[in-house]
């Protein structure tokens, strides 16, 4: 059991990190994208890595028309598997 405490922590930090990288890049290099995960991030419920990870599924808000388009491009589809 200690091994898998430890690498459950090994995991969470390196996670961590991999995520400030992430916003430390997108403040640098991509300030519009960094605007949308500090805007999306003002939603109760929403952190850092919700934020991050639909900042980069969502792409260049510039392109979005409306938010029923967005809405339709970002909205998790039922999987069903036919036999």
């Amino acid at each position: 059991m200690p091994q898998l405490m430890r690498l459950s922590r090994l995991t969470i930090d390196s996670s961590g990190r991999m995520n400030k990288q992430l916003l430390d890049a997108l403040k640098t290099d991509h300030a519009p994208a960094a605007r949308v995960v500090q805007r999306l991030m003002t939603i109760p419920g929403v952190g850092q890595v919700l934020s991050l990870t639909s900042a980069l599924e969502m792409g260049d808000m510039r392109t979005v028309r409306s938010r029923a388009k967005l809405r339709q491009e970002n909205t998790a589809q039922p999987y069903f598997q036919t036999t």
